[in-house]
Order: structure tokens, then C-alpha cells, then sequence
């Protein structure tokens, strides 16, 4: 696995690295996704119990229920529903073992960093990859036209984090909402 770039502080592999298998908290607690079906009825699926146990079509399945409103967070002022990054590990960790997240690319502007990583799922089928990016402004010009920080997290963390669940999405984690927050 490529190391981060050490221009960004970013979130650790540490917290996004591969996990599930033995010992791993694979539970998500006492909150479980429900199966949703086009009838709106409800069954659990059994999460698999080893790392490629699954084919990239059960686990994308899986992924693309709905996530229940415990997992989601709003923002503010505009009401959209998201599902923080740290969410989506635990998702991950319980029907996609040994999942894989790498940076595989920064750049970065006058005034905004720009990052690229590739989340990879271990299936019956082979590793699956899917590539993302995510961006943040640097800086902000307030209301007075004064340059201040962003600020809310670093933004090296925020756009990880959102190429992290931008690339989600592409493996169906959540990507219902996208559609439903225009």
C-alpha cells in the first residue's frame, strides 16, 4: 500500500485502515442495517464471516440499503443528510472485510487541497477497487474580506474524508443519498 503524502495531516491509515476478521468489533454496536426491499419490508442479512466470503454483488447489495437515521448526521443550515466517514468503516468493517483505503494522489492550488484515494474490497471475485476524490478550501475570505482558516476540521481531513465516502458511494454505501439531498 502507497504511504499518504506527507504534505497533509491526514485522517491515519491507522483509522481507515483494513480491518475486520478476528477479534474486530464487526457489530456496529446495537445498530444493524435492515434490508430494504421494493415492497418496504425488512429482513437481516447474515454479514459475511471471512474476508472474500462474498461476491462484489452481495456486498454491493448490502451497501446500498437504506442506512438507518442513528448513523446519519444533518448539516446544518440546509438539511441535508450524510453519513460521516467514520460511519461508513463500520459499515465497511461488517460487510466488506479487509477493506483497504489509500491516498493515492494530492495537489493542491492557491486555495484548495484536492485529494484522490482508492478504497479496495477483497471479494470471492477478486479485489475491487474504486478511486475518488475530495476537496476543501484552504482558506476563506469572510464576510469583511478578511482571509481566516476554515473553521471546522483541517482541510486535509475534510477532503479525505469526503473521496473516503465519495468512494463509498461507488461501491452503493449511501449513494441513495446523494440523490435525495437534491
Amino acid at each position: 500500500m502507497n504511504q499518504p503524502s506527507n504534505i497533509i495531516a491526514s485522517l491515519t491509515e491507522r483509522s481507515l485502515a483494513p480491518v475486520g476478521g478476528a477479534g474486530s468489533d464487526r457489530s456496529l454496536g446495537a445498530r444493524s442495517l435492515a434490508d430494504e426491499t421494493s415492497a418496504g419490508s425488512h429482513r437481516k442479512i447474515e454479514p459475511p464471516s471471512a474476508i472474500a466470503e462474498w461476491g462484489i454483488k452481495e456486498i454491493e447489495q448490502a451497501l446500498a440499503r437504506k442506512i438507518p437515521n442513528n448513523l446519519l448526521k444533518t448539516l446544518p443550515g440546509i438539511n441535508v443528510k450524510y453519513i460521516p466517514w467514520y460511519e461508513c468503516t463500520k459499515v465497511l468493517n461488517k460487510y466488506a472485510i479487509g477493506w483497504q483505503w489509500e491516498i493515492i494522489e494530492t495537489n493542491l492550488s492557491s486555495d484548495r487541497i484536492f485529494i484522490t484515494g482508492r478504497l479496495t474490497i477483497p471479494t470471492r471475485d477478486g479485489d475491487i477497487s474504486r478511486c475518488a476524490t475530495g476537496t476543501s478550501e484552504l482558506k476563506k475570505i469572510s464576510d469583511e474580506g478578511v482571509l481566516t482558516e476554515i473553521p471546522y476540521g483541517d482541510p486535509s481531513s475534510n477532503a479525505e474524508a469526503q473521496a473516503f465516502k465519495r468512494a463509498c458511494a461507488r461501491f452503493c454505501l449511501g449513494l441513495y443519498l446523494y440523490s435525495q439531498n437534491n
